[in-house]
């Protein structure tokens, strides 16, 4: 049997927006456990809650953590390394989850490691930007 999760993503709620939640964590819960999802996504950090905030709230509604997202700059070194506390945060909330309960046994939480982009793609954001130069991939792939 398959299992399909959202993310409060899917509703504008995401790290790299400066808009205000469209629907408190509450509603987004309530919403996704009603529409017959099976999990759901951390989105930003805090947003859900931690600790025993989130362990309540995801319980009450049946939805069990299926992982969340971490935005690791892999073309940029620098950055990269500046990503990793965060790396750290979500898998300490997941961790939280799993000793509370609120994941799923056969599905424990795992982590969307993405690349956010740089400065290049920022400026163009839904359209291309130009790749990695040529010199740039060996320190990228030692990243990922």
């Amino acid at each position: 049997m398959r299992k399909v999760a959202n993310a409060p993503v899917s509703f504008g709620v995401f790290e790299l927006s400066d808009a205000p939640p469209p629907l408190t964590a509450d509603e987004m819960v309530d919403a996704l456990a009603g529409a017959g999802y099976a999990g759901i996504d951390l989105g930003p950090i805090g947003y859900l809650g931690t600790g025993d905030e989130l362990v309540s709230r995801l319980t009450r509604a049946g939805l069990p953590l299926a992982g969340g997202w971490a935005d690791l700059r892999y073309s940029d070194a620098e950055q990269f390394e500046a990503g990793i506390p965060a790396l750290d945060a979500t898998l300490d909330v997941f961790a939280q989850a799993v000793a509370g309960g609120a994941t799923s046994t056969e599905l424990p939480p795992r982590p969307t490691l993405g690349c956010s982009g740089s400065p290049a793609r920022f400026a163009r954001p839904g359209g291309n930007a130009p790749g990695l130069a040529e010199d740039e991939w060996a320190g990228y792939a030692s990243r990922v």
